[in-house]
This record gives structure tokens, sequence and C-alpha cells, in this order.
């Protein structure tokens, strides 16, 4: 059902995600969905345009190290 919660967590806004181990398993997560209404599924997108996006300090070093490493390869072309 995809990676645990925690790293769901850490990298995204509050509120803008579901996870199965929140539900009491698949079947009880589909009966959520299929109840949901227009305005709790649009809450999941609140965050969208806000610019809120979170990146542990490691993660964020490892992205700035592959766009130097790709721009200089391309710098050498």
């Amino acid at each position: 059902m995809g990676a645990q919660k925690s790293a769901y967590s850490l990298l995204s806004p509050p509120s803008s995600f579901l996870h199965v181990d929140d539900f009491g398993g698949p079947a009880h997560l589909a009966q959520f969905l299929r109840e949901m209404d227009d305005a709790s599924y649009n809450a999941f997108f609140d965050h969208v345009g806000t610019g809120h996006f979170e990146l542990p300090v490691p993660l964020a070093c490892r992205l700035c190290d592959a766009v130097n490493y790709f721009q200089s390869r391309e710098a050498k072309r």
C-alpha cells in the first residue's frame, strides 16, 4: 500500500493525503473514499498554490547535488 505514513508526512503538507494505516484496512479506506463528498475531497488540494512543500535537509542537498551535476554535464557539451 505504499510507503510508511511517516515518509509521506515528512514530505507532504498536512492533510494532503490519506494513508491506509489511518483506517482499519483497505476495505475501510475504500468505504471512506466511496462516502467522501466533493468538499471533503477538494480539501486535500487546499495546499496547492501555497508553496508549501517539505523537504528534509539531506534530501534537499541530494536534489541540489543532482541539479548541479546535470548542469555541469550540459555545460561541458
